[in-house]
């Protein structure tokens, strides 16, 4: 009896062994290609940002499209209540998206102190330093928004995907400066990082015209 009690006793340990899984090891198989700990020295570094006294809470998200974000943000609550949100790519360590608020006073004059063209000099550079293998293969976009844009106390620029003459949207960079200190206020990249179509395969439109007719028939 006391055998058969022992060996019951075993095959229990034995199976509760089997389903036991150590800490963090399901975890470390999932774990992105670039770690908290780098995403936070990259977003440190390109922003040369200083955040002692700063309060860091993060994130990480995995979505449908195959986008892996680090999802950085630093507040400081105490002094003038500065706010920074950095997305941090956990696969290719690149920033993505950076929304920068500072309080600042409120300028007397209602006119900006720089010019659209300073501001657009300013936001190229920062699309250089961030994205600057895809900016290359961008162009600006004609300001559609220029009535709304006037009243507002940032320049926006957006930067549109062009793949063999041809525009990929929704595919831009977007960077939105300060009219009056020429700090940058916000960036953000959307960019499908799958392969596109080739051009070269593409057919005209009266030959889509023809396969509807063909192959989907007309009804009156």
């Amino acid at each position: 009896m006391k055998q058969k009690r022992l060996i019951a006793f075993l095959t229990i340990f034995v199976l509760l062994g089997a389903m036991i899984q150590v800490p963090g090891a399901a975890y470390a198989a999932d774990q992105p290609k670039i770690t908290l700990k780098q995403a936070i020295e990259i977003a440190k570094s390109t922003l040369n940002l200083n955040t002692e006294g700063y309060v860091l809470n993060s994130s990480y998200v995995e979505n449908q499209e195959g986008f892996n974000i680090w999802s950085l943000n630093w507040s400081d609550n105490k002094n003038n209540n500065e706010n920074i949100n950095v997305s941090v790519d956990a696969d290719q360590g690149d920033i993505v998206s950076i929304s920068w608020w500072t309080p600042y006073e409120q300028p007397t004059s209602k006119l900006p102190k720089y010019s659209k063209t300073d501001a657009q000099s300013a936001a190229e550079k920062w699309a250089v330093l961030l994205q600057g293998d895809r900016f290359k293969n961008t162009k600006l976009k004609e300001d559609v928004n220029k009535d709304y844009y006037r009243y507002s106390d940032v320049y926006s620029f957006e930067y549109v995907r062009v793949q063999n003459g041809v525009n990929v949207t929704p595919n831009n960079i977007t960077v939105q400066i300060d009219k009056n200190t020429l700090k940058l206020r916000y960036f953000n990249v959307a960019w499908d990082k799958s392969q596109l179509a080739d051009k070269s395969k593409a057919f005209n439109v009266d030959k889509a015209k023809e396969v509807f007719k063909n192959k989907l028939g007309l009804e009156l």
